[in-house]
């Protein structure tokens, strides 16, 4: 039974789970961690901790803590654990400061990089090994390496680099280079010193990458039609969220051409038209046809001048039926579609 279900082992009686030959069969199942269930003076049987280890890869978390400082059992939690966090967490600090333990721990876990000994925080090598593993754990290194230009450049040369980015140190990462090296790999314009907020050419790179940069561009480069229609463009990055068209400056939210991109980037920007547009019912036809899903966020006044329509049938003896159609919008709420009228 228990090789079908391990996890039935936490529920047998205290007096099954008090079986060693259980035990061994229940702790020995990958799939289940159940060294924590087994009783006290089971849990110090060597060849039982061993099956354990050997088996799920967090059992090291409930060895008795007299015993976490044992070799034999911390190089088999190393071997099978895959770098798990918590399990480097809970290791005795003499082998947390372990620079072999860290490397093997870190390459699997990035983010176990945390829990080293603060010598190994200040450990280029251990940190890239973290870095390869998992780029935000820059946070926890060393101020030293945190300003060091190699490891500045090694996180703004990756791809996807906007969260680790924030974590480096605030001069090392604000140098011209650097800043459009991260901007070109992900970092967005918020996390950049402001006056680079006012830089064409960084702007320009920023908006290449993602519309949501456009928010913390510059007054004065907002103004720019052909950066705010780069900033609109979202879809041909293959984002679909970020450029909001309220952020456009009101002498371009009649730009046709903006508009036009920035409903095909993002429905949710049919919102935003200007009432010069809106009134336009040819172009709005035009932009539905861009993008169909716009309609649930026009006004409803202009839903009904577009969508909708009023069906009449043949006289009867003097009296018609009138139906109004209205459209409906997409929308599903309490599990009802809906209409807008």
């Amino acid at each position: 039974f228990l090789g079908r279900n391990p996890q039935s082992y936490a529920f047998v009686s205290e007096r099954l789970r008090a079986t060693r030959a259980l035990a061994m069969a229940a702790v020995a199942n990958p799939s289940s961690n159940n060294l924590k269930h087994v009783p006290d003076e089971l849990r110090r049987d060597p060849e039982l901790l061993r099956a354990a280890l050997a088996g799920h890869t967090q059992a090291y978390l409930h060895v008795p803590d007299e015993l976490k400082a044992d070799p034999e059992l911390v190089a088999l939690a190393v071997k099978t654990s895959k770098g798990d966090s918590l399990v480097l967490e809970s290791f005795p600090e003499q082998y947390r400061g372990d620079r072999d333990i860290a490397l093997k721990m870190v390459s699997q876990n990035g983010l176990g990089f945390q829990y080293v000994t603060n010598q190994l925080l200040d450990d280029k090598e251990v940190l890239f090994a973290a870095l390869d593993a998992d780029l935000r754990s820059v946070q926890y290194a060393s101020p030293r390496l945190r300003a060091d230009p190699e490891v500045v450049r090694r996180v703004a040369s990756s791809s996807d680099c906007s969260y680790a980015y924030r974590y480096l140190d605030d001069k090392a990462r604000n140098e011209s280079s650097i800043v459009a090296l991260a901007l070109a790999n992900g970092a967005q314009l918020q996390e950049v010193a402001e006056h680079w907020r006012d830089d064409d050419a960084m702007v320009r790179v920023a908006l290449s990458r993602l519309g949501i940069n456009y928010r913390e561009v510059s007054g004065r480069l907002k103004q720019d039609r052909d950066l705010t229609l780069l900033a609109a463009q979202d879809h041909t990055r293959g984002v679909t969220w970020g450029f909001d068209l309220s952020w456009v400056p009101e002498a371009l939210q009649q730009d046709r051409e903006i508009v036009r991109n920035a409903v095909r980037s993002e429905n949710k920007n049919a919102a935003h038209l200007h009432p010069a547009l809106l009134a336009d019912h040819d172009f709005v036809r035009e932009l539905m046809a861009i993008n169909e899903d716009i309609l649930q966020h026009l006004p409803a006044s202009t839903q009904r001048a577009l969508a909708s329509a009023i069906v009449r049938t043949s006289a009867h003896r003097g009296r018609r039926i009138a139906v109004d159609c209205v459209p409906d919008t997409g929308y599903v709420r309490g599990n009802r579609r809906t209409v807008d009228a």
